[in-house]
């Protein structure tokens, strides 16, 4: 699912050349709201875009990888290549399947603009249902990653769109 560049670099690629073929959307649906995503791969990029809706307590719209098991313990950041506009952005990573366990989450709003995005992975914030718990990510959690992912986080309703390069791990 990923490549290791080299000891000190893993690398998820975009694309119809990328290895991240298996990766899917999930929209608010599954609670009720009508928000869409949808995915359009270029040769060397991903598209992430749609409308988020409030109807209906809805508010997000996600692109996911598959559930595996992810070791990103030996690094110490993550930097994300994208761009696009029109919602906040976060990457978040997973250790437990239930939507209500706690994950981690960083966000970044893309500019129309090419742009690395890079976040300390042990800074990134705990949170649970959209919420900060108060404490950041430790190794032994960074050893135990089921699932990585972008969500629009803002609640805000609209059209966005995000364009992904990669995710680089260091």
């Amino acid at each position: 699912m990923f490549t290791t560049q080299s000891a000190s670099t893993s690398l998820f690629t975009f694309g119809k050349q990328g290895n991240t073929a298996d990766w899917f959307i999930i929209n608010d649906g599954v609670m009720g709201g009508l928000s869409a995503g949808t995915v359009t791969d270029t040769e060397q990029t991903t598209i992430f875009e749609g409308t988020v809706s409030l109807d209906n307590n809805g508010g997000f719209t996600a692109y996911r990888s598959p559930y595996g098991t992810f070791d990103f313990s030996a690094y110490e950041t993550v930097t994300i290549r994208a761009r696009g506009g029109g919602q906040v952005i976060g990457f978040s990573l997973q250790m437990a399947r239930a939507y209500y366990e706690p994950y981690y989450r960083v966000t970044f709003e893309p500019t129309n603009e090419w742009q690395e995005y890079t976040f300390s992975l042990r800074d990134m914030p705990a949170m649970r249902l959209g919420r900060s718990l108060g404490w950041s990510m430790t190794t032994a959690e960074l050893a135990k990653v089921i699932r990585l992912g972008f969500i629009t986080t803002a609640k805000k309703a609209g059209a966005f769109e995000v364009e992904i390069d990669y995710i680089k791990f260091q």
